[in-house]
């Protein structure tokens, strides 16, 4: 039971890292060059763009992910063995969703600097110690070695998850074997990545590498899925795409860019945009005259402008420190 919690405690360490490792954003752009042929979505995350803001530090963002990991002695056992800092040793993490309706197709990668023999050692042990959570698949490489994929079986759960770790700098991980393996071909230049779907690589390239987050994701992959509420159906099929992206620093930055299908399109979207913000504000400017700290969120409503421009729609967002921090005071018990 010791060593299963043990093994619990890695995943939670994973689950940490995921909300809480910072990256070079410089280094390493959106479009990842292990990203999978077919290829729709694009998700990526740069925390030490967050956590080297002075927004952060002003509020303490930083020390609390630090003293976070620290609380827990077993994850720090492991961080230690494993001789990996998530919050220093972690660059990038980049989410690639092929389909808006079946979870095996996709990838997440991770970058940075990974002790890659104290983490094979780890695997292995687990893999020893815990037959029925982790099993090990070896595939030729096509180049006279072998690809080694560690098979996770979390309890409780009918998906696996299928983990490589590929050299020092990249580990990948799926729900599918195929699009692990597929990616590893890539790390050894025996395959490159050719997106399918050209509208979604052109979408890509609009993707800022500067921003703490980017997400480009094109309307048709989340209106197949049918567990859209169908109101959200009706306004995903007059779009093309969606690009977001958002800067920190001593305030927030958000950036979004919606591409209708028509102009028509755009300006029903746009209106509808429009009529939610003014509803919005109107109903706030009520509440706010008995409740004071609705303030900050009813200003932040006010500076929200719409900007149509044939078939796109622009939306630019800037939160300043100061609002967030009033924000903080009103939510702090």
């Amino acid at each position: 039971m010791f060593a299963l919690r043990r093994f619990g405690a890695v995943v939670l360490a994973l689950t940490f890292v995921l909300a809480a490792a910072p990256v070079r954003a410089e280094e390493q752009p959106p479009v990842d060059k292990l990203l999978p042929n077919d290829t729709e979505m694009v998700f990526t995350i740069k925390p030490k763009a967050i956590f080297d803001s002075q927004l952060a530090k002003r509020h303490g963002v930083t020390d609390a992910a630090k003293q976070g990991l620290e609380s827990i002695d077993e994850v720090q056992s492991i961080l230690k063995e494993l001789n990996f800092n998530p919050l220093t040793d972690l660059e990038q993490l980049t989410f690639a969703i092929c389909s808006g309706s079946d979870p095996d197709k996709g990838l997440v990668i991770f970058r940075g600097k990974f002790d890659i023999e104290k983490f094979r050692t780890k695997a292995d042990e687990a893999a020893k110690d815990h037959k029925d959570v982790v099993t090990v698949h070896m595939s030729p490489d096509g180049m006279g070695g072998q690809h080694t994929v560690y098979e996770i079986a979390f309890p409780g759960s009918n998906q696996p998850l299928f983990v490589s770790l590929a050299n020092k700098n990249i580990i990948v991980a799926g729900a599918a074997k195929d699009y692990v393996l597929d990616a590893l071909d890539k790390v050894t230049g025996k395959k490159t990545t050719q997106l399918k779907n050209k509208d979604t690589a052109e979408l890509l390239t609009r993707l800022d590498p500067k921003m703490a987050v980017a997400v480009a994701m094109p309307a048709k992959t989340l209106s197949d899925n049918p567990q859209m509420p169908a109101q959200a159906q009706e306004f995903l099929k007059k779009m093309t795409d969606v690009v977001l992206g958002v800067e920190i620093d001593k305030d927030v930055k958000v950036h979004v860019v919606v591409t209708a299908k028509k102009a028509a399109d755009a300006m029903a979207l746009n209106q509808s945009l429009t009529q939610g913000i003014n509803t919005g504000t109107a109903l706030l400017s009520l509440l706010a005259n008995n409740e004071p700290g609705l303030q900050p969120v009813l200003d932040l409503l006010k500076s929200i402008r719409p900007k149509l421009k044939d078939r796109t729609i622009m939306v630019e967002l800037e939160i300043s420190g100061d609002t967030i921090e009033k924000l903080l005071k009103e939510i702090k018990p």
